[in-house]
Formats: C-alpha cells, structure tokens, sequence
C-alpha cells in the first residue's frame, strides 16, 4: 500500500512538472516574436487590449518585433504594457492610415534598433524612444509621410542615423543628451530628396560633465529650437556637414543657450540663420559657415575660408588664434570686430577681399611649427582695403612674416601701431603684378 501510494505521488508530480514545462516553453515562446497591430477595438487603443492585435498581446523584450499594418479604429496606439516597452523594431506597413502611438516609453534595445517608416501618411510617435548605450539607432522606409518622434532620448553615447534609403521629413520634437560622453545624429538622406531632419530643443542634461552632441551628414538638418545648457554642466557641439549637406541654424534668438563650446567643421555648409550665434570657445575647421556671424571668447582657427563676422561675446575681449595645423592655411573675407588678440600659432592668415582684424594686439609666436613659419598677409589684390588691421595697436613678431600685398590699380595706405621684431621676424612689401606697392 506504502509503495502504491508513493508511485501515485510521483505520477502526480511528474504531471505537474510536465504542465508546467509546457507552460514555460509557451513563455519562452513569445519572446522574440513578431506581433501585429490592426486597431480592432472599439473601446480603446491600449497595447494590452487583445481585441487590436491580430496576434497574441506583445510581450516587452529585448526580441520583440512590432508591425502596425492597420489600424481599424482610428484610435491612438496607447502603450500601457511597460515603461519602457523594451523591442528591437517598429514597422508601420505601406497601407497604414495616419497613425498615432503614444503612452509610455519605448526602448530599441537589440539590433537591428530599427523604425521602418514605409507608409505614405504621417506616422507619430509621443516617445520617449530610448536606445542602448553606445549603440546606432536608425531609421529609414520607403515610405513618403513624414515620422515624428517626440523626444529622442540618448542613454549616455549613442548614434541615431536616417539612412539613405529615407525619402521622408524626420520630425524631432526634442534632443536630450545627458552625457558624459558624446550623442550623434547622421543625416544620411541625400539632400536631393528635398526632404530633411527638424529638431526643436537639445538639453543637455549632466550637471558634472559637459556632453557633447554631434550633427553629420550628406543631407540636410534644421535645428528650430536652442541646444541649452539645463543642467548646468556646460555643452559642445559638433557640426561637420559632408559635402552636399547643410546644418541650419533658423532661431532667431539664436542657437545656444548657456556655456557651450563647439565646433565647425566638414565640407558642407553650415548655415547660421541670420543670426549672431552666441558660442565661448568655437574650433572652425574647413567649414564653409555662412549667413550671420559668431561672438566668442576664443575662436581657433585651424584651417579654411571664414566668411562670418567675429566679434566679442558677452563679458569677453574676444581672440582669433591660429593653431597649430600642418600646411594648412586659412583666409578671412570679412570684417572682425574681436577686441583680443589676433594670434598666430602656424601657417598663415589671409586677410582678403573685405577682411580685416580689430584686435587688441597681434602676436606672431615664437618658434615656428612643423617647420613653417607664420605669416599674416594682407591681400589687397582683389579689393583694395587699407584698413586691415589696427592702427594704433602693438604688433608683436617673435619670428614670422606680416606680408603686405598691394592692388593693382592703387596704392595701399596700411597704418599700424608700434612693430617689436625678435628671432628674424620681416615685414614683406610685394606690388601686385603691374601695379603699385603697399
């Protein structure tokens, strides 16, 4: 009877444990599966409504997969499910209405951290959409309606990309960048398309470490709102348009709020919007900036054309500093009203056309770099401006060259302040061809 009873026992727990295997394999099932949306409920658009899935209710894991294929109803997409939804990507089909998802947040954990946009309505999501730390979140579709994102949430560094394969505005209601380290976005959908990225407001958001938030591409980018310093930890930027590709400056009031420093770069344009743009430390580097102007603390200057203004920014006697670049030359064409010093590190200054430095004083530095001396010249070649430099501040040549050139239809009255020569410093006085010296 003892050994009757303990077999019915362990037939028992053996149906129990096989029931309960069944169920953890059903459990494991639904992860890393696909679930699709058709909007069928009447009632609401919440997520945990069966009734709008044509599949089972989605499960929030890293191996998720979400297709919005329809939406019956007409209702918002609601995610009451978790906060955040944790997937890998998002699809809104080809035949999707305008649609709306809202609710809490969604986090991209896995590759490929993908939003498929291939419906020709608008498709929007309220965010926050989240994605790993140091991860590459991208977007793209054949779709034409535009996809809006509320708030793009980096997790420390990150990379957010529009591939090329994106023929649709990207609507960013807002950027926030809490650091310490650096948060990028490529646009890589080509300008032609004459489609773009907008964003509106980039926080950054680390009161200890300034973050710095990045803008590339070959396509075209518009920030409408401020990249703001909320914390308090300070900011930098870098903008290096590739060639083709344009970064655009178009608030008012200007793009920085706060202590940001920063950086122009790359060979596309970098538009500033009419505006004086409000920056402490700004590195131009090649970039072609254009359509307002810049007032800094320092402005270094490490190679290519400078076509803004440089004037002093608030409670600073700006400086112009030349840095130490190999063969790298630079240009300036406009007038600077920068009341610092006007520094010469390598290689050379060309004041051209109507370029012209008001500095405090000039300084030629005293040993020259990479084996290149550093020349300032005044080109007066193409447009005659006898007013390039101060007239009555120091000049100060631990080596170099100050190089004057003259036009060739007048001459060139240059006045200038007390000259200190040490260490083979010259001053070169060349007549343009056929023409008149300085």
């Amino acid at each position: 009877m003892r050994t009757s009873t303990r077999t019915g026992v362990w037939a028992i727990k053996s149906v129990v444990l096989g029931i309960a295997a069944v169920l953890w394999m059903g459990q494991i099932g639904a992860w890393g599966a696909t679930f699709t949306w058709n909007g069928g409920s009447a009632v609401d658009g919440n997520w945990n409504n069966a009734a709008n899935w044509t599949t089972a209710v989605p499960v929030s894991a890293n191996d998720t997969d979400l297709i919005f294929s329809t939406n019956t109803s007409g209702l918002t997409a609601v995610n009451n499910i978790a906060n955040p939804f944790a997937m890998r990507s998002m699809t809104f089909s080809a035949g999707l209405p305008a649609f709306v998802v809202g609710g809490s947040a969604l986090s991209l954990n896995n590759a490929p951290r993908e939003v498929f946009q291939n419906s020709s309505n608008p498709v929007a999501i309220g965010g926050p959409l989240w994605w790993g730390q140091s991860q590459t979140m991208s977007v793209s579709g054949s779709g034409t309606g535009d996809l809006s994102i509320g708030t793009l949430a980096y997790n420390d560094q990150g990379y957010f990309r529009l591939r090329s394969t994106a023929a649709f505005n990207l609507n960013l209601g807002a950027v926030t960048v809490p650091g310490p380290r650096t948060a990028d976005i490529y646009n890589d959908m080509p300008a032609g398309t004459g489609k773009q990225i907008t964003i509106g407001a980039i926080s950054f958001t680390n009161a200890a470490t300034a973050p710095t938030f990045g803008l590339s591409g070959v396509g075209k980018t518009e920030v409408t709102g401020q990249l703001s310093d909320s914390a308090g930890g300070g900011g930098r930027f870098n903008f290096s348009p590739s060639s083709g590709g344009t970064v655009l400056l178009s608030n008012p009031a200007g793009a920085f709020s706060g202590t940001i420093d920063g950086a122009f770069q790359g060979g596309g344009t970098i538009d500033l919007g009419g505006a004086t743009q409000a920056i402490r430390d700004l590195v131009y580097s090649g970039a072609n900036a254009t359509n307002g102007a810049v007032a800094v603390r320092n402005f270094h200057l490490d190679y290519g054309t400078v076509s803004i203004p440089i004037s002093d920014g608030a409670g600073y006697n700006a400086n112009i500093v030349k840095r130490d670049v190999t063969n790298n030359d630079s240009w300036i064409n406009t007038s600077c009203t920068h009341t610092g010093v006007t520094r010469l590190i390598a290689s050379d200054i060309t004041l051209q056309n109507s370029g012209s430095v008001n500095q405090s004083s000039i300084e030629f530095d005293v040993v020259p770099r990479n084996g290149e001396d550093s020349r300032l010249i005044l080109s007066n070649t193409a447009a005659n401006n006898a007013d390039r430099i101060s007239d009555t501040k120091p000049v100060t040549m631990n080596g170099g060259q100050l190089v004057l050139i003259g036009n060739g239809g007048a001459a060139t009255p240059e006045d200038m302040g007390p000259v200190t020569f040490t260490r083979q410093a010259a001053i070169q006085v060349d007549a343009a061809a056929g023409g008149v010296p300085v």
